[in-house]
């Protein structure tokens, strides 16, 4: 298996704001806003995920008029401090 075929991407809960990293194949990458239905380690349910290429390209460049991201950031932020 060629493993320099695959990138890294970032899935977002929404409830929680953990980050998740899975790897797809370089013709298999969705859109940065797809939904993922995954398990979620800290919430402990399986909830819809948002994908994001690259967390920390995400929070320099998210849209401030789209409060579904705005959400996603205040959480990924208040879940850093700690």
């Amino acid at each position: 298996m060629n493993y320099n075929n695959y990138v890294s991407t970032d899935l977002i809960c929404p409830k929680c704001g953990n980050i998740t990293t899975i790897y797809r194949r370089k013709g298999r990458q969705k859109k940065a806003s797809h939904l993922k239905y995954l398990y979620c380690y800290n919430c402990r349910e399986i909830i819809n995920h948002y994908e994001v290429k690259d967390i920390d390209t995400f929070l320099l460049t998210y849209n401030k008029h789209d409060n579904t991201q705005k959400d996603l950031v205040n959480l990924v932020l208040s879940r850093r401090k700690k």
